[in-house]
């Protein structure tokens, strides 16, 4: 793979990167394939166009535990509206179309219990959007060192998100879904 400057940023790119409107319609096990193959090829650019909760949720999986070694491109100013994609300046808008998903951007690290509060959120997100625990996110959430159950509600978590996610929540919502 060849590499270039990404512009005056001084970040090192992959000349060739990867766009999400190929996961529209992928299953999540099929998305995580692809991202890990583009990313065995040498591809670190990344093309998060779309605010469909469900291709964030694939990349989310994909690069957990290794979002540090990405770039990752998206438009914040979109919204998911209705099952459409939208672009908007209108940034009630644009928050609101992510409060049905956590980030998983980890903004609110480090956490005072040693959650790894983004997956356990993408984990908990990838159940309810799927109405049901399927095994592989099971045994995701099974290798956390630290769960959801630790979760001290400290608060110091949603005060650093700068999306306005209620984390405490969502720590309750992994406890009922996991049963820890």
């Amino acid at each position: 793979m060849n590499y270039r400057t990404l512009g005056r940023t001084g970040l090192t790119v992959s000349e060739i990167g990867l766009g999400s409107e190929a996961f529209v319609k992928q299953t999540v096990e099929d998305g995580v394939a692809l991202v890990n193959a583009a990313i065995g090829a040498g591809v670190n650019y990344f093309d998060l166009f779309n605010p469909e909760p469900h291709v964030r949720d694939v990349f989310g999986l994909a690069m957990q535990g290794r979002r540090e070694e990405f770039i990752m491109q998206a438009h914040l100013c979109s919204a998911w509206i209705d099952g459409q994609y939208k672009r908007t300046r209108d940034m009630d808008q644009v928050k609101a179309a992510f409060t049905d998903k956590c980030m998983y951007c980890g903004h609110c690290a480090p956490c005072t219990a040693g959650i790894d509060i983004a997956s356990v959120n993408k984990f908990a997100d990838l159940c309810e959007a799927q109405h049901m625990v399927p095994e592989t996110v099971r045994e995701h959430y099974n290798v956390l060192s630290v769960k959801a159950g630790a979760c001290v509600k400290c608060g110091q978590c949603e005060a650093r998100c700068p999306f306005g996610v209620k984390i405490v929540e969502h720590m309750q919502k992994a406890v009922d879904i996991f049963g820890e």
